[in-house]
């Protein structure tokens, strides 16, 4: 009589190979796919928070019934303000119309993030018991902020072609460089509120328009001169 037949109790190694290479290929797939859609994810947030920090800007510009401007000498007789890069800009901002959640100022896919050996801070700053603006331990000249920001911007200047703030490390040829939180491209804010990405300024994705004659220009020194931009650390290296 013939024995029956003893099931198997695994895979054969072609099997295995077949199963391996369904799941490279299956990853060789979805990885790229999930990476792009982290990305996007993380422009819009980025996005958002510049335009919350534009608006916030407007608000401390237009309150009180005239027309302020935020300047150099404005930040340096504030006692409150102990910074003089686009961190300083933060710790006014917080103090003026209460914009102290850190996180708006950093882009948390920044490699400047990853490397950035100090806790993050959570707020800029913090009104004490007393009503007094306090700034955070935690928020210093090197936290790594995402963006570059003007001042000294003329109460006539058009809101919706002016600039108030934009990716970190935008060059005067309209290219990001190496230092940029995205590697290619990044945004800009504009005073009216609404933001924009460019993957770099030039006649087929956008161009800044000078507000001395009206013409289009990618560099963002014909907007501000260079002692009105406050910008971040240089964290190219770290």
């Amino acid at each position: 009589m013939k024995k029956p037949s003893t099931p198997r109790s695994g895979f054969t190694l072609i099997e295995l190979l077949t199963v391996i290479a369904i799941i490279g290929i299956l990853a060789s797939i979805l990885i790229p796919a999930v990476g792009k859609v982290r990305e996007v994810a993380n422009k819009s947030k980025s996005s958002s928070n510049m335009r919350s920090i534009a608006v916030s800007y407007a608000t401390y510009s237009t309150s009180g019934g005239r027309v302020r401007t935020l300047t150099e000498a404005r930040m340096t007789a504030d006692p409150d303000v102990t910074l003089s890069n686009v961190a300083g800009v933060a710790q006014f901002l917080a103090k003026q119309v209460d914009l102290t959640d850190a996180s708006i100022w950093i882009i948390e896919s920044d490699p400047a993030v990853a490397s950035y050996a100090s806790t993050l801070p959570a707020i800029v700053g913090f009104r004490n018991s007393s009503n007094a603006f306090e700034t955070a331990t935690e928020w210093t000249r090197d936290v790594p902020v995402g963006y570059d920001f003007a001042i000294g911007i003329s109460g006539n200047a058009p809101t919706s072609t002016t600039p108030l703030l934009w990716t970190r490390a935008l060059e005067t040829t309209g290219t990001w460089g190496q230092d940029s939180p995205w590697g290619l491209g990044g945004h800009i804010a504009y005073l009216d509120g609404h933001v924009s990405f460019y993957t770099e300024l030039g006649p087929e994705d956008g161009q800044l328009i000078d507000p001395d004659d009206g013409s289009l220009t990618t560099n963002i020194e014909d907007i501000h001169v260079p002692a009105n931009i406050m910008t971040a650390p240089d964290y190219t290296g770290s």
